[in-house]
């Protein structure tokens, strides 16, 4: 199973790299929200969910970022 971070990441076009720089995440923290081996708290999702959306990604609601 795909994480949607992950899914919309990759629907944008945007390196894990990327995504890390624009949220101020480790790469490693991101890989494991990526992976499901961590989910990430509300305030996280909050600046994964603007970072993505900001990017371009068409996301509705912070519950898709949730598996």
């Amino acid at each position: 199973m795909k994480s949607p971070i992950r899914k919309y990441r990759e629907q944008i076009g945007l390196s894990q790299i990327e995504l890390a720089r624009k949220t101020n995440l480790s790469q490693g923290r991101l890989s494991n929200y990526e992976r499901l081996d961590r989910t990430p708290d509300i305030p996280t999702a909050r600046i994964l969910l603007k970072a993505l959306q900001d990017s371009g990604a068409d996301i509705p609601s912070i519950n898709e970022l949730y598996p």
